[in-house]
């Protein structure tokens, strides 16, 4: 890395390609895989640092970067299958990618498109990368993976220098910085297999996609997703499938149980004995009152027996 000098004078950092090869990796620049989601605490956020004087590891006098340089929290980046200690050492830095790596963090987004030998990678056909960056960052000029904003006269950030904390206000226009995450990924993504949605998938490519190189930004061309409609259709049809099984079986399991509904009915209705009733050219049965037992008749007189009346009263003789 070396410094340049910009038109009102402030001092900012250029990137040199310095190819470094990893040793004990089967990918030179591959810190392994990046599958899961993944989120930055902010506190990678809260804080820029100035580098004062040149380091002497390429860190240029007056650059001012969020997160990592080499000496910042490991929790602000996935580790991948890499030791964390080796996040320490700048070497570490340079060119270096997530393979597999599906997703950009959440709050990042997918700034750039990673075009075929960038970092000497082979990115054709299926297998393609795109460079994550922070909210509110873009691709920053030629480097590889680096993400920037711009910083105006005035501005208030909080910078950490010589490990303390202070409210600066800036005087000069400057670069403010901070490391992206490139992967690598043999598949195409989309929103389908997102597993969240707090996260930004890689996004089908737009005429207005930048693409990173390890030259200058380009503009790439809209590209079909034929792959990504083979994977809706493929996830559909198998949905189907599974459907239409279950709802077979459960016709069958149907129609036996009606079935056998109606054969216990039909054994029911065979045991009942028949009740006939009167039809309608036979006279209805009538059932014989009970007898009692038997009593002789009595003869009743014709007329009623009329009691015969004296026809003079008894007169009594008197005394003379």
């Amino acid at each position: 890395m070396e410094s340049a000098t910009g038109d009102d004078g402030t001092t900012v950092a250029t990137r040199t390609s310095i190819p470094v090869s990893i040793p004990g990796y089967s990918g030179a620049y591959n810190r392994g895989p990046y599958t899961d989601t993944f989120s930055p605490p902010i506190t990678c956020r809260q804080s820029a640092t100035m580098y004062t004087a040149d380091d002497g590891a390429g860190a240029a006098a007056g650059t001012i970067y969020y997160g990592h340089w080499w000496s910042g929290d490991v929790a602000c980046y996935p580790t991948g299958t890499i030791p964390a200690t080796s996040y320490t050492h700048f070497q570490f830095w340079y060119s270096y990618y997530y393979s597999p790596g599906y997703y950009c963090p959440s709050s990042w987004h997918t700034a750039a498109t990673l075009a075929d030998g960038w970092a000497g990678e082979t990115l054709t056909g299926s297998r393609n990368g795109v460079l994550c960056c922070p909210s509110g960052l873009t691709l920053y000029n030629n480097w590889t993976h680096a993400c920037a904003t711009s910083v105006s006269p005035g501005d208030v950030i909080t910078l950490v220098t010589n490990f303390v904390a202070l409210e600066t206000t800036i005087s000069s226009s400057s670069v403010l910085l901070q490391d992206g995450i490139p992967l690598i990924r043999d598949e195409t993504i989309t929103a389908t297999n997102n597993p969240s949605t707090t996260i930004t998938p890689a996004p089908t490519l737009s005429p207005t996609t930048p693409q990173a190189t390890g030259g200058t930004a380009t503009q790439v061309p809209t590209q079909a997703t034929a792959q990504a409609t083979k994977n809706i259709s493929t996830g559909f049809s198998t949905i189907a499938k599974v459907g239409i099984g279950v709802g077979v079986t459960l016709g069958v399991v149907l129609l036996a149980v009606a079935g056998l509904f109606c054969f216990i009915c039909s054994r029911r209705r065979r045991r009942q004995p028949l009740r006939h009733g009167p039809s309608s050219d036979q006279p209805a049965f009538v059932q014989e009152l009970p007898s009692k037992s038997y009593q002789r008749p009595v003869e009743l007189s014709a007329r009623p027996y009329v009691s015969e009346l004296e026809t003079r009263a008894h007169v009594s003789e008197l005394p003379g």
